[in-house]
């Protein structure tokens, strides 16, 4: 797998476990703060489906920036944009939290079609055509964030509350400035 070696797509696909970290915090934060803002369950799922829904409604519109702009600007702006919004949403009181969380699906979208280029692309030039696989270990990275979100952040939550999750950001932030 000289793709894994290859920095540049170590990069994206790092890129794509950070991005997907943060995503896979949304169902704990919600949680959390479920009791002190009343949140319902139906209210909860309410605004996990808008949250997903933004995310990928947006994508087709973040790909053409990405193909106008160039993939990696794209991709680093969404990984730091996402970092930002919620980096707003675990520190701000009240329902202003939820609207900073629905926003970070929007780096998240930003990040997907362009990351997944970039992936492709090495795939393809760098490792012999080989764009599926490098597609799939670019998933893989993405789901494995997605996976290790939860384990990682419920520990956190239940520790330091919804501000200590800002610990994850000393792993999200350094892998953006490299995906850059």
């Amino acid at each position: 797998m000289s793709l894994i070696r290859n920095s540049v797509f170590l990069a994206a696909a790092s890129a794509h476990m950070a991005v997907d970290l943060l995503n896979g915090q949304r169902s704990i934060l919600l949680a959390v703060l479920s009791i002190p803002l009343g949140l319902t369950n139906s209210l909860i799922g309410l605004v996990s489906s808008l949250y997903i829904l933004s995310a990928s409604v947006s994508q087709p519109l973040f790909g053409e920036f990405a193909d106008r702009f160039g993939p990696r600007w794209v991709a680093t702006g969404g990984v730091f944009w996402m970092a930002l919004m919620f980096s707003m949403a675990v520190t701000v009181p009240g329902y202003a939290a939820l609207l900073f969380l629905a926003l970070a699906a929007l780096g998240s979208a930003a990040f997907h079609p362009a990351g997944a280029m970039e992936a492709t692309l090495l795939g393809r030039q760098r490792s012999g055509g080989r764009e599926t696989t490098a597609a799939s270990l670019f998933f893989l990275f993405g789901q494995g964030g997605l996976s290790i979100g939860p384990m990682v952040g419920g520990p956190i939550l239940e520790r330091w509350g919804p501000t200590g999750l800002l610990l994850l950001l000393f792993f999200v932030v350094p892998v953006g400035v490299n995906a850059g």
